[in-house]
């Protein structure tokens, strides 16, 4: 199951369309780490009569901590040498909360998943494993106090609360209207954060009180097993980056995880699951997943630089060094700090301070280059002097002369020039002040904001369709223009948006009313 799981991630993220859902391969994980984890916990309680945290964290720390920190310090290298500053500050901010396992944050904060700009975030995959290590931090407590009690069902009790509330957390979010959630982005939060991830292990972790032989009669497993698959397929090769997600579209991919780990294999369709590939790519899944990303992201950024588009013969070659990286990973980071009998004598807090030693040495030349504007020095003072500028003073120059001309002509004389549109406007503004080119004429604006176009006379359905969360202020925007004195005043109209394909058949109905106006 790791295997199909990590494969479905990587196609997705090396852009096949036929797996434009892949990205439920995380999900199928989490799956996986409830069941496994929470089994782990169970039979650790039920045969000594208690659990040790040091242990449990230590063993989870040798599994994850090598291979992820080898990750973030080589793809901190390669950063630096080929990101500009705007590109590595990123990465250096992204690295030191990746190392405090709060990357899911850090992401959060900085926009969606499936943004355009996430393919400049070599990083931006350790949000996961984030929350697989908060999840290791939490579950236990809860798991342990329930399997103490002496109410037998009471594990399973407490892991129906927690999905319970997980579940409807991500509906009662999505859904919300108050000012405070929508500040927050509840499609980014309930994709980042782990309480509305917490369903996803907890269906996991029920599989364990249902044991691992599953069902007797050979026929039926089939049938589980081709279900169980065809619940993991579908959602890899129909879902796309527009739905929303985990809410209840996660429970077809998780319900049918949870389906194939109860069934545990069959005769015919099991060989699917346990053939010699698919285990080997399950045995590596998780070196893969970790270098896979990096490795897309700077080939993408050399060929972006370069102006050329990725073919499909660079993708098989790139996946094939995603295998290979991942394979000398395993052999030469993750086994020997995993299995190593030198390692396994380390006491836990030994293991713990090693960790924390390892993470603060990556910290601080991330925090650097967090702090410093991405470690512009790397480059000569003319060409530093052209990137010095950060995100904030960037979009304050934009919009800074437009939002200083969004008010009415006062009939100076001059023609009367309205400008119409997003930041694509704020440049065209700019060009002119920049120019001296403002002083001749009488210069106002009107901005578009919410992914309102400068195209009017839009239907109502038009704005549903293709943006169905700003709809309404996009109309609403389109109303107060076109109820606006600027517009009839104006001698010339300037429209500037960032145009898409949809727009083009309302440029030539929004110049017609223009000029019958």
């Amino acid at each position: 199951m790791r295997g199909w799981a990590v494969g479905f991630v990587v196609l997705h993220h090396l852009g096949f369309a036929a797996f434009k859902g892949g990205f439920i391969g995380v999900d199928i994980f989490f799956v996986i780490s409830g069941f496994l984890i929470t089994q782990i916990i169970r039979d650790e309680v039920q045969s000594t009569g208690r659990f040790s945290f040091p242990s449990f964290f230590a063993r989870r720390a040798r599994r994850l901590f090598p291979a992820l920190l080898v990750t973030l310090a080589v793809t901190f290298l390669v950063s630096s040498i080929l990101f500009p500053p705007q590109y590595f500050e990123r990465v250096g901010g992204a690295l030191f909360y990746a190392v405090a396992s709060l990357s899911n944050f850090y992401f959060w904060s900085e926009g969606g998943y499936f943004d355009l700009a996430s393919e400049l975030k070599p990083l931006l995959h350790t949000w996961s494993l984030s929350v697989e290590e908060q999840f290791y931090l939490i579950w236990p407590i809860p798991l342990v106090l329930s399997l103490k009690a002496k109410f037998k069902w009471a594990p399973l009790v407490v892991l129906g609360a927690i999905a319970t509330f997980s579940f409807i957390g991500n509906l009662a979010f999505m859904n919300a209207n108050n000012v405070f959630v929508a500040t927050l982005d509840p499609r980014n939060a309930i994709f980042y954060l782990t309480p509305f991830r917490a369903f996803e292990f907890a269906i996991g972790a029920v599989v364990v009180w249902f044991g691992r032989s599953g069902p007797v009669n050979l026929i039926f497993k089939e049938i589980m097993i081709f279900a169980g698959l065809g619940m993991i397929i579908y959602p890899a090769t129909r879902y796309d980056t527009d739905i929303v997600f985990p809410s209840y579209n996660a429970l077809v991919p998780c319900l049918g995880a949870a389906l194939l780990i109860y069934t545990g294999g069959s005769r015919y369709l099991g060989r699917l699951l346990d053939n010699r590939l698919i285990v080997r790519i399950g045995i590596i899944s998780y070196s893969l997943y970790l270098v896979h990303w990096p490795l897309i992201v700077f080939f993408k950024f050399q060929k972006m630089t370069l102006g050329s588009e990725i073919t499909n013969h660079e993708l098989f070659l790139l996946s094939l060094v995603a295998v290979v990286l991942a394979i000398l990973m395993y052999q030469l980071v993750e086994q020997p700090f995993r299995r190593g009998a030198w390692i396994q004598s380390w006491p836990p807090s030994q293991v713990g301070f090693a960790s924390l030693m390892l993470a603060f040495m990556l910290a601080l030349p991330a925090a650097s280059a967090w702090a410093s504007n991405g470690w512009v020095w790397r480059f000569s003072d003319e060409l530093s002097a052209q990137l010095s500028l950060n995100r904030k003073n960037l979009d304050r120059y934009v919009f800074e002369r437009m939002d200083q001309l969004e008010k009415g002509f006062s009939n100076q004389g001059l023609p009367k020039v309205l400008v119409i549109g997003d930041s694509m406007a704020g440049d065209f503004v700019n060009i002119l002040a920049e120019s001296d080119s403002i002083g001749a004429i009488e210069l106002r604006t009107f901005q578009m904001r919410h992914n309102a176009q400068a195209i009017f006379t839009v239907p109502d359905e038009d704005y549903d369709e293709h943006f169905p969360e700003e709809a309404e202020r996009c109309k609403a925007q389109q109303k107060a223009l076109l109820e606006s004195n600027v517009l009839d005043e104006a001698d010339t109209v300037v429209l500037a948006s960032q145009w898409q394909l949809w727009n083009i058949p309302y440029l030539e109905k929004t110049i017609r009313y223009l000029k019958e106006r």
